[in-house]
């Protein structure tokens, strides 16, 4: 039997080639979690509780992934993100509209 080596789960919303490792759209996706996960906590506890100490370690978490992001992932030759990494650990430059939109949509950038 032949041995495809097909990805088992997409690392991006985006579906066609290329087939990136991750893509820029994933990365916004946790962000977004991370803020969401910290206004949950911060909404159930009380000054110096766990649930406010989770939210201040998850803002934290997504201040810190927003800005190596905005470092790492943009393209001045291109005037915009990669959409992604590619398996070697290059990044995508091709223009993936779900990786760069979500990726707007989720306010990383």
């Amino acid at each position: 039997m032949e041995n495809l080596r097909r990805p088992r789960v997409h690392a991006s919303y985006n579906q066609r080639p290329p087939h990136l490792l991750i893509g820029a759209d994933l990365v916004a996706a946790q962000y977004i979690g991370y803020l969401t996960y910290a206004a949950l906590q911060d909404s159930i506890g009380r000054e110096g509780s766990l649930p406010k100490r989770l939210a201040r370690e998850f803002r934290t978490k997504a201040d810190a992934l927003r800005k190596r992001f905005n470092a790492e992932w943009w393209s001045s030759d291109e005037n915009r993100f990669y959409s992604g990494i590619h398996p070697d650990r290059s990044f995508a430059r091709d223009f993936v509209p779900e990786s760069n939109l979500y990726s707007l949509l989720f306010g990383i950038p």
